[in-house]
C-alpha cells in the first residue's frame, strides 16, 4: 500500500507516488513547478563551503555530494527571496523563544544565514507563505546533517562514507561501559546528551556569528535565537543538581 506525505511547500498531503524529491524533501508536482525547482540548482549563489564544513565537523574536501547539494539548495532558494525576510524569520523565532526548541532554532538560523548572504541575488521580493515554508523545510533537512555531525562531535555516533560515495552513513557508537548497572548507564546517557546539546550550541553559535558578519542588523536576533540551547543546558544542569544520588559513590 502506498503511503502519504505532506508537501514541503504547500503542506498538503499526497500519496508518495505523486511527490518528487528535491534535496531530500518531498514536493508535490504543482509546487515543484511553481517554485522553479527544476532549474534552481543552476542559479548562482554565495556558497560558503568553509562554513558548511565547520557545521558538518569535516574538512572542506571531505564533504560528500549529498550534504553539499542540500546546503546549496537552501542557499539558492534563499537567493530568490528578499534578504529582509531574514529579520522576520529570526525575529519570529526570538519572540516565540519559549516555544522554539533547539532544532527549530537551528533551522531558523540556517535559513536566516542563507538569506543574509544570498538573499535577493537572483531577484524576488517578499516571500509568500508557501515559499517560506519550503525554505524552512530545506533548512530543516540540512539541519539533520548538522545534528548528526553534533552527535559525531559528542562521541555518540560514528560515520563512514556510503557505498555510492555521495552520503555519510551514521551509526550509534557502542557503549563501552555497558557492563555497568542501570544507574551507571543512565549517568552516561545524561552526560552524552548534555555533550550533544553543547555541540549543537557550538554550531548555532557559528551560524549566529556568520549572520552577524553578513548583516549588523541581524546580529542581535541571531545571537538571541542561538541562546535557545542555553535554556536546555540550564535545565540539564538543574536536574543534575537535583539528583538525589548526586555525590554518592556507585555501589
Amino acid at each position: 500500500m502506498t503511503g502519504a506525505l505532506s508537501c514541503s511547500a504547500c503542506q498538503e498531503e499526497f500519496l508518495t507516488d505523486a511527490l518528487r524529491d528535491f534535496a531530500g524533501t518531498p514536493v508535490c508536482v504543482d509546487c515543484y513547478r511553481d517554485l522553479g525547482l527544476l532549474t534552481l540548482m543552476e542559479l548562482p549563489a554565495e556558497d560558503d563551503p568553509a562554513l558548511w564544513a565547520r557545521l558538518l565537523s569535516a574538512d572542506v574536501t571531505e564533504v560528500p555530494a549529498g550534504p553539499r547539494r542540500r546546503f546549496g539548495a537552501v542557499e539558492r532558494f534563499a537567493s530568490r527571496i528578499d534578504p529582509g525576510e531574514a529579520g522576520r524569520l529570526l525575529g519570529t523565532g526570538v519572540r516565540s523563544s519559549e516555544a522554539t526548541g533547539l532544532q527549530e532554532a537551528l533551522w531558523l538560523l540556517l535559513a536566516g544565514d542563507a538569506l543574509a548572504r544570498s538573499g535577493g541575488r537572483n531577484g524576488g521580493g517578499a516571500a509568500d507563505e508557501r515559499a517560506l515554508t519550503m525554505l524552512l523545510s530545506l533548512a530543516a533537512r540540512t539541519g539533520m546533517d548538522v545534528s548528526y555531525a553534533a552527535m559525531l562531535d559528542a562521541g555518540v555516533a560514528r560515520r563512514s562514507v556510503s557505498a555510492r560515495g555521495d552520503e555519510w552513513d551514521y551509526a550509534e557508537t557502542p557503549d563501552g561501559g555497558a557492563a555497568g548497572g542501570p544507574a551507571q548507564r543512565l549517568a552516561r546517557e545524561r552526560e552524552a546528551f548534555s555533550t550533544y546539546i553543547r555541540r549543537v550550541k557550538d554550531k548555532a553559535d557559528a551560524l549566529a556569528e556568520d549572520i552577524s558578519a553578513c548583516s549588523e542588523e541581524l546580529a542581535v536576533p541571531a545571537e538571541l535565537l542561538a541562546r535557545a540551547a542555553d535554556q536546555v543546558i540550564a535545565a540539564i544542569e538543574m536536574m543534575e543538581r537535583a539528583r538525589p544520588d548526586r555525590g554518592r559513590r556507585p555501589g
